[in-house]
């Protein structure tokens, strides 16, 4: 499992943007946004009327995708000055230090993402195959996810 969780790791530090795709009450929206890791957890800014803010602020359950990883997750509005804030601030600007502008902006927020499940697809290891690091057990069986058969059969 460690050898998978530093594979992990490795993309999340080594990529700059992601895909995040966001539902709200009627309208989904997937955007690409520069991101920060931290571990697992990604942090990103947006602007809070974005729809993909609002749809956050309606329903904090995202999609992300980088590279090939899916990662399912929750997200969330860090506060603006406060302690964790100025430090993941301080941290994002060390990787994109072009974005200083839009921090200093009122209506630009910061998001952290916290992964719930995170799958690694590896078609060398078979069609469809995906290794996984389940964080949160209870959202992951209640989500159900596809599960690749043993054995694909061809159409007649």
């Amino acid at each position: 499992m460690s050898d998978i969780k530093d594979k992990v790791l490795k993309i999340l530090a080594g990529n700059r943007m992601c895909y995040i795709a966001t539902t709200g009450n009627n309208f989904v929206d997937n955007a690409m946004v520069a991101y920060y890791a931290e571990g697992f957890e990604l942090f990103f800014g947006s602007f809070s009327d974005t729809l993909k803010c609002k749809n956050i602020h309606n329903n904090p359950y995202i999609a992300v995708c980088i590279d090939n990883l899916q990662i399912h997750g929750k997200a969330e509005m860090i506060e603006h000055n406060c302690k964790d804030y100025d430090n993941v601030v301080k941290k994002y600007l060390n990787k994109f230090p072009q974005y200083k502008f839009y921090f200093e902006l009122e209506n630009n927020e910061l998001y952290r993402i916290k992964p719930l499940v995170i799958w690694l697809y590896d078609s060398s290891k078979g069609t469809m195959h995906r290794d996984m690091i389940v964080i949160d057990n209870d959202y992951y069986n209640r989500l159900k996810p596809y599960e690749a058969p043993y054995e694909f059969r061809k159409r007649n």
